[in-house]
């Protein structure tokens, strides 16, 4: 049985109006290993001015918070990072390790754009 994954827009989790999936095919297990949603236009535009809107609170947000919530993004990022290289292996096909590295490196990156910043 395979996922239906859900897209996030505007704080929650949603299904698409169109009722439709695109199915995830992995080269590496030649199988569909779920399926994502298949927004409508309406639905894409909601989405972009949503970002557009969250940016200018974004925007106003101190440097110091700014750090502080990519620190804990980096974090989350690490705690799941075994099941984020499971996901990465089966949708693309790369080594196990080579995807667990993939997630630490963007951890890494995280946290040094933070303290460069």
């Amino acid at each position: 049985m395979q996922n239906t994954y859900q897209y996030y827009s505007q704080g929650i989790w949603k299904s698409s109006e169109s009722g439709e999936t695109i199915v995830i095919q992995s080269p590496y297990l030649k199988k569909s290993i779920g399926a994502v949603q298949a927004l409508t236009q309406t639905e894409v535009n909601q989405c972009i001015q949503s970002a557009k809107e969250a940016q200018k609170s974004w925007a106003n947000t101190s440097i110091y918070d700014r750090a502080h919530y990519l620190q804990a993004w980096a974090d989350e990022l690490l705690k799941v990072k075994e099941e984020l290289a499971t996901t990465v292996m089966q949708e693309v096909g790369k080594a196990y390790q080579d995807a667990v590295k993939e997630v630490e490196r963007t951890a890494d990156l995280i946290r040094y754009t933070v303290e460069e910043a």
